[in-house]
């Protein structure tokens, strides 16, 4: 009796090959990337440094800042960056949310907003046209336009300015302008896909 071989010989004198246990075992599946998925640090950074850069400007009004860090054209270009790898997935998806965390903020701002400017005298008869007042309100619930406010109030019985409304709702500027480049984000980027050149040029046409 003789000890058991690798090779042996079959019936039919076909040639089988005994693969030891051990050799038969797959390898263990590599583990995921603990980076895929997570924050780019480097767009993080850019992020933070754009957004003290506006504070100190509208703080300080350094006239040099938006020479040495153009903290807008930062911000719209992150966001833009972003946007196009997440169409990647369907672009009704990607929009809803977009929106789903744009929204509700500016749905609690706008509140806020309201509610404090009708305490302080405003309302639909103080402009004349009621009817272009409510309707206006639709723009902070989707700000495709500067969400409407008051100019000349009291001011709180002059406790605070009169124009207090004014210089906290322009600043959503950026708001309406974001929500515009997200929602026609996929048409521009299959645009700038299918004429490169011509969808480059088209700012500087205008």
């Amino acid at each position: 009796m003789t000890a058991p071989t690798d090779l042996t010989w079959a019936q039919g004198d076909t040639l089988r090959l005994r693969v030891p246990a051990v050799l038969r075992q797959e390898p263990p599946a590599a583990a995921p990337s603990g980076r895929k998925g997570g924050r780019d640090r480097y767009l993080d950074l850019l992020r933070a440094l754009a957004l003290v850069r506006v504070v100190l400007y509208h703080n300080f009004g350094w006239f040099l800042l938006p020479l040495v860090f153009p903290s807008m054209g930062v911000m719209f270009a992150l966001a833009g960056s972003l946007m196009t790898r997440s169409l990647d997935r369907p672009a009704l998806g990607v929009i809803r949310g977009r929106l789903r965390r744009l929204l509700p903020p500016m749905w609690l701002f706008g509140g806020i907003m309201i509610t404090l400017q009708i305490l302080d005298g405003w309302g639909p008869q103080s402009e004349g046209h009621p009817s272009w007042w409510w309707g206006k309100m639709a723009f902070w619930l989707l700000p495709l336009s500067t969400p409407p406010y008051a100019e000349g109030l009291a001011g709180f019985h002059h406790h605070v300015e009169h124009t207090w409304a004014e210089q906290l709702v322009v600043p959503l500027w950026y708001l309406r302008a974001y929500l515009w480049y997200v929602l026609l984000s996929p048409l521009m980027l299959r645009a700038l896909r299918r004429f490169p050149v011509v969808t480059l040029f088209t700012p500087w046409r205008w």
